[in-house]
């Protein structure tokens, strides 16, 4: 099968303005590589080799990503990112 891989967007949490997101390097690259999926961010950070970067939603719009991945924390609910993303323009 020559299926693209699922674009994904790794989102850790952000404030109203910008998201803070997976990036080129560390355990969230290697887990969507072992997934087979691409990271719509594997480009970000890539100079200093980092982990996490702070994005822009409008980067984010333009990447249209197919999946979104919502890191889940006891200081910070998968559930309550969800809501948020669901009733936020």
């Amino acid at each position: 099968l020559n299926e693209k891989p699922l674009r994904v967007l790794w989102l850790d949490s952000w404030d109203d303005k910008e998201p803070f997101v997976g990036s080129c390097c560390g355990p969230v690259q290697l887990i969507l590589d072992l997934a087979g999926a691409e990271n719509i961010f594997d480009q970000l950070g890539l100079e200093e080799k980092r982990s996490w970067e702070v994005a822009t939603w409008d980067a984010v719009a333009a990447q249209d990503p197919d999946l979104i991945v919502l890191v889940d924390a006891s200081w910070d609910l998968a559930d309550d990112k969800l809501h948020k993303l669901c009733n936020h323009s």
